[in-house]
């Protein structure tokens, strides 16, 4: 056989296995199991539902194969931790909506696509006329037994962004974000989960007092191979640190999700729902 048809079989080969990659990792939504120890006696098997980067993603007519995904899981709540939507496909997010509604109480937070598309307002209607609780800048908390746990928000630091501030990814933004987090930590007690878009700021959420910190906005790195925790992600470019799974410091962990959506484009990384079970002593 000749050396060029050898060459344009594997050739094929590959664009077939990336081709499969590709719908697999757009197209296939997953469930995957997390679980987080050391949480309050009277939480032990309390299931968190965390979907975050949603983008308007539709899955089966009417969202079916999503809200089935979720149902089965048995969750005691939902959180959505931001961006849900594209202009165009607000119907989408809020055919999910309102299935979850019915599956478990659900609490949300803002992302930066909300800020960035002018939808945020349109969002929290959709959320906030099915009885979403809204915890941005706000917390809330649950009791179990003799045990309660406080579940705290950040929007995203978009809402503080001065867009005429060069040379500054953020936008000037920073210091109040910070300064809402810092806020937030010092009113809430007990066992403390927060809720926040951005992974990018862990060293500082590590410094507070928060437990639990649950995050996207990464998308899993977009692309992933082997030993590579991720090609690229927003604000923190190329081989990032913060993508997917669980990060340690100072007693914090930070769960960052893969997201739901697609947008732009993945690569061997699936979208995912995760399942966060709380383990106690």
């Amino acid at each position: 056989m000749p050396a060029y048809v050898i060459v344009l079989i594997i050739i094929s080969i590959l664009l077939v296995f990336t081709l499969i990659a590709y719908i697999v990792s757009n197209h296939m939504l997953t469930v995957n199991n997390y679980r987080v120890d050391n949480a309050p006696q009277s939480f032990n098997g309390f299931k968190i539902c965390q979907l975050s980067d949603i983008h308007a993603k539709r899955y089966g007519r009417h969202q079916k194969r999503f809200i089935e995904k979720i149902r089965a899981a048995s969750p005691d709540i939902i959180v959505l931790t931001g961006d849900y939507e594209y202009t165009d496909k607000i119907n989408n997010t809020s055919e999910l909506a309102n299935g979850i509604k019915r599956i478990a109480p659900v609490y949300y937070i803002t992302g930066n696509h909300e800020y960035r598309s002018g939808q945020i307002e349109n969002i929290r209607k959709v959320f906030d006329e099915l009885g979403f609780i809204n915890l941005d800048e706000t917390f809330t908390v649950i009791t179990r037994g003799n045990d309660s746990i406080t579940f705290a928000g950040l929007s995203d630091l978009l809402k503080y962004a001065d867009m005429s501030v060069k040379n500054d990814k953020y936008h000037g933004a920073k210091n109040e974000y910070l300064k809402q987090l810092y806020k937030i930590d010092a009113v809430t007690k007990n066992y403390k989960v927060l809720l926040t878009h951005r992974p990018d700021f862990f060293e500082e959420y590590a410094d507070t007092m928060f437990d639990l910190v649950l995050t996207g906005h990464a998308h899993g790195g977009f692309v992933r191979f082997p030993f590579i925790n991720g090609l690229i992600a927003p604000q923190q470019g190329f081989f990032p640190k913060y993508t997917s799974g669980f990060y340690k410091r100072n007693g914090t962990s930070m769960f960052v999700s893969r997201g739901c959506g697609g947008k732009p484009l993945r690569l061997f990384n699936r979208p995912e729902i995760a399942v966060i079970t709380l383990i106690a002593d």
